[in-house]
């Protein structure tokens, strides 16, 4: 049963990983060296809410 469920997970994960293969267009970078991005070609607007996708690349700061 856990070799069945081990299976299902990685099944899963690959095939609804799109967003990693997403085409991300930086959008702002601010003063610690953070970026963001968003996928605007899966942008969606559905029942008066809009769904989007974004991507946060966080700089990781060594404290000395």
């Amino acid at each position: 049963m856990r070799k069945l469920t081990v299976l299902l997970a990685l099944i899963f994960t690959v095939t609804f990983s799109s967003p990693s293969f997403a085409d991300w267009t930086e959008v702002e970078k601010d003063v610690n060296g953070n970026t963001f991005y968003v996928d605007f070609e899966r942008i969606r607007k559905l029942d008066g809410y809009i769904y989007y996708w974004d991507l946060n690349d966080y700089v990781k700061l060594l404290c000395g």
